[in-house]
């Protein structure tokens, strides 16, 4: 028997269903796949503080980054933090090129701080 995993819309069973489109995830259908992810750490100590991560494909691929400050709040590039901590002032980027992502934090008026990266990289269909 093949392991399968799958995840279903709501109103949908699982264990069921058979229509792709009423999915959100099926192992046997060609999704994105994670080819390399990571976590690193940064000290944003300057403005802006840039994290560079080689991604090592031929060409520039898709890929998502999560991030993690320190006091536990967890956001996506581009989210400031007014609505944690009410000043608005550390927010990030990202970019990419053939070579790296690039994640760059800003810091604005607040001090100092840690941030984690989470990033993952997915396989291109037909490279």
């Amino acid at each position: 028997m093949t392991q399968v995993i799958k995840v279903a819309k709501q109103g949908y069973n699982v264990l069921t269903e058979t229509n792709p489109n009423n999915l959100i995830f099926d192992s046997r259908l060609n999704t994105f796949k994670i080819i390399k992810q990571g976590v690193v750490s940064i000290l944003v100590d300057a403005d802006p503080k840039r994290v560079t991560i080689a991604h090592e494909q031929s060409s520039i691929p898709a890929y998502l980054v999560f991030l993690e400050f320190s006091e536990g709040r967890a956001a996506l590039p581009f989210e400031t933090d007014a609505s944690f901590t009410g000043t608005g002032a550390r927010y990030s980027t990202t970019s990419i090129d053939g070579t790296n992502i690039y994640v760059d934090f800003y810091k604005g008026a607040t001090a100092n701080y840690w941030a984690q990266v989470s990033y993952f990289i997915f396989e291109t269909p037909g490279t």
